[in-house]
């Protein structure tokens, strides 16, 4: 069975230009939904897809889809795709669980901490035999800034975010 592993790695904090030489060139670029989500960069090897979340500027969420059920265990595998050693076991009923997935099942899930760091582990999931999903503690904090800066950059009702608000004075009264 493939393991599907890969000789070099990228880990969180590296920059688009390392993962690019960890996992060479990428296979798409996604920027779906600019206004929730940061521009992330999927890349695929040895059946292994990882999907990597610059923000601001570094890999600080990055996670990996098995297409097979790899031989090594989590562990070893949370150590090589973030890039961290000392990874641990924790719980779902830990609020860093909820800090960082909010929306995912206890039941179903394995939780992982490093220093640091934070990850989900799924079996199972969307045609994928394995996911592991490996994001920095300042992650959610990012990805929460980012969501308000691109909120308050938005424009309102069609007009733009440096133009004055359009009258709320009905058009028969205007000059």
């Amino acid at each position: 069975m493939s393991t599907g592993a890969i000789s070099t790695h990228a880990a969180i904090g590296d920059s688009i230009d390392q993962l690019r030489r960890s996992y060479g060139q990428e296979i798409e670029i996604s920027t779906y939904r600019p206004d929730l989500y940061a521009t992330s960069y999927d890349f695929r090897k040895d059946r292994v897809k990882i999907h990597a979340t610059i923000l601001p500027d570094r890999a600080s969420k990055i996670d990996v889809f098995f297409d097979e059920m790899p031989a090594e265990d989590e562990l070893a595998l949370l150590e090589r795709y973030s890039g961290a050693k000392g990874w641990r076991r924790g719980s779902t009923s830990d609020l860093g669980f909820a800090r960082h997935f909010p929306l995912f099942d206890r039941e179903r899930n394995q939780f992982f901490v490093a220093d640091g760091l934070a990850a989900m582990v799924q079996r199972g999931m969307g045609g994928f035999a394995l996911v592991l999903w490996i994001q920095s503690d300042a992650y959610p904090d990012l990805l929460r800034a980012y969501r308000e800066k691109q909120k308050a950059n938005k424009p309102l009702h069609g007009t733009s975010a440096t133009s004055p608000s359009p009258s709320t004075e009905p058009e028969s009264r205007r000059p």
